[in-house]
């Protein structure tokens, strides 16, 4: 909820960069559906964090769909594991950046946190130049608790195999 009124700005992204931006790009990250917008904040903060620090869903629409470039798996054909977990290369940074255009300020790429599902990210500064979207709404994001639980028990699992010294998962 902290930043909730900041959406918009893509902050984190041009301080920190991003697996598709150089620092210094204000690039916001979305998802194209709940349960991958889910899955993509699960895979930095984990379950835990999404069940007891208060998140918020945001809803926004791309008002012309002729500015959003889509990228499928086969244009990434000739670097196969970009669409693997793992720290982006600059040059997968530099490549993602290039995607960006006045045309096509959101561009639309599988998530490597779930390949058959899709990404909507889009540059704040060239989207804000012609207002190419408005923002739906906010509501208080509430995770199911039965999968926080399940990665609570996963990892206590893995932890006991780790003391006891076996190692494996």
């Amino acid at each position: 909820m902290q930043y909730r009124d900041a959406w918009n700005s893509g902050y984190g992204a041009r301080e920190y960069g991003g697996r598709w931006n150089v620092v210094g790009r204000s690039i916001v990250y979305a998802s194209l559906d709940p349960s991958t917008a889910l899955a993509e904040v699960a895979v930095h903060v984990s379950f835990q964090t999404l069940l007891v620090v208060p998140h918020v869903m945001t809803n926004f629409r791309v008002l012309d769909a002729a500015k959003v470039r889509v990228v499928g798996a086969s244009q990434l054909s000739a670097h196969p594991d970009w669409l693997e977990p793992g720290l982006p290369t600059p040059a997968q940074q530099a490549f993602g950046t290039s995607l960006f255009t006045e045309k096509h300020p959101f561009v639309v790429i599988p998530s490597v946190v779930s390949p058959h599902s899709w990404n909507l990210m889009f540059d704040a500064e060239l989207a804000k130049l012609n207002i190419d979207y408005e923002l739906i709404g906010h509501e208080q994001y509430r995770l199911d608790r039965r999968l926080a639980s399940a990665a609570i028990a996963i990892a206590k699992k893995r932890r006991l195999k780790k003391r006891r010294g076996s190692g494996s998962t």
